[in-house]
């Protein structure tokens, strides 16, 4: 009897042994599998696109917040079904009363998790970058992640230069000589701007630089390379000195003078007349004051088309008046027309008169300083 109750105790010894063991093991499993955390590293997935030089790149962070929600999720009890409602819900939990205690903390913890790229943009092939899912909390069942990368694949850049891109610039000028504008038509560079200096004052002949290494977009590929400007000289812009009826304006200048300063018995006006000048269509034109409808820019719009302002041109006098038993005095005064434009090479004087378009400006500076004042606006006819 007793060899048998030895085997008897050998035998419960190895099934206390047994059952020993696979607590350990199972209660090890279950500590294991309480302290395990979504790794994201196997799931990270990177892409780099654009142009060598000013390339982006693109990491899949909804898909890692997704799976990461989905861990948190069950570790905070919540099932299959519960996280599936939540996902079509956008994450919104706040009309799921049965959840919503494990909802708000498994998206409350989600939330903290961020994703980064250490350089998202301006990337170059081979350049160095560094993607961090970055976890705040131990609380937070997801590793942190560090996960270097180098930059491929970017399109190649075109190098452009000034000529290049002025064989694409249909550059043309408008207006008057001396109060010329430049106008500048593209297929290929629709409605940027270049800077034109002294746009609305420009003459035949004049030499203009133009910047056109502005007009290059290093996201659609291409660089520019080179010096900057390219020249232009300026033609086409018609000569109004050499327009056939400028003279019967002057007499129509003269006679509203005339006009104006009529001698009677006690005052006696003198008329010189000094100069002829045309500028665009203003109001104060001595004075300085500058009310025209329309003043051109600097920065020329391609393919806006431009304006041509109307002319106002005028005769500048000097006025001597005498006071019977007074000494005679001066002054410098302006009388013209307004409104005008230029039709098949003629001014057009049809239905204009001084009365409704009669222009006049005085000053009593001196010639020298009243005529500074005009070169500012306007250019000399005669």
């Amino acid at each position: 009897m007793q060899p048998y109750i030895d085997k008897l105790k050998k035998l419960d010894r190895k099934w206390l042994i047994a059952i020993a063991t696979v607590v350990v093991v199972g209660l090890g499993f279950f500590i294991w599998n309480g302290q395990r955390k979504y790794d994201p590293a196997k799931d990270i997935k990177v892409s780099f696109y654009g142009y060598n030089g000013s390339g982006d790149v693109s990491v899949n962070r909804d898909e890692i917040k997704r799976k990461a929600f989905e861990y948190i999720g069950k570790k905070e009890g919540l099932n299959g079904s519960d996280i599936a409602r939540l996902e079509e819900n956008n994450l919104n939990y706040s009309n799921m009363t049965d959840i919503y205690s494990k909802a708000e903390k498994a998206v409350s913890l989600t939330e903290l998790v961020s994703i980064d790229v250490s350089k998202p943009n301006n990337l170059s092939n081979g350049d160095k970058v560094t993607v961090s899912v970055t976890v705040p909390s131990k609380e937070i069942k997801v590793k942190p992640v560090t996960k270097k990368l180098t930059v491929k694949g970017l399109k190649k850049v075109k190098i452009l230069t000034a000529k290049d891109i002025a064989s694409h610039l249909n550059i043309k000028f408008v207006g008057y000589d001396g109060l010329g504008q430049a106008q500048i038509t593209s297929k290929k560079y629709d409605y940027k701007t270049i800077n034109v200096k002294h746009n609305g004052r420009l003459k035949n002949g004049d030499q203009i630089k133009l910047n056109v290494a502005k007009l290059v977009d290093s996201t659609t590929g291409t660089k520019f390379s080179g010096d900057q400007y390219v020249k232009v000289k300026v033609t086409g812009l018609t000569d109004l000195k050499k327009i056939p009826n400028m003279d019967d304006i002057i007499k129509l200048n003269t006679e509203y003078a005339k006009n104006e300063n009529k001698s009677d018995e006690s005052i006696s006006f003198k008329i010189d007349k000094m100069h002829t000048y045309a500028s665009e269509s203003t109001d104060g034109i001595i004075t300085g004051s500058y009310t025209s409808d329309y003043i051109a820019s600097p920065e020329v719009v391609i393919n806006e088309k431009v304006r041509v302002s109307k002319l106002t041109i005028y005769t500048l006098f000097k006025i001597t008046r005498t006071i019977t038993g007074s000494k005679p005095t001066s002054v410098y005064s302006a009388y013209g027309l307004k409104r005008l434009s230029v039709e098949d090479g003629r001014i057009d004087l049809a239905s204009k008169s001084t009365e409704s378009d009669g222009i006049f400006d005085s000053s009593q500076d001196s010639l020298p300083i009243i005529q500074k004042q005009i070169e500012k606006t306007a250019v000399l006819i005669k």
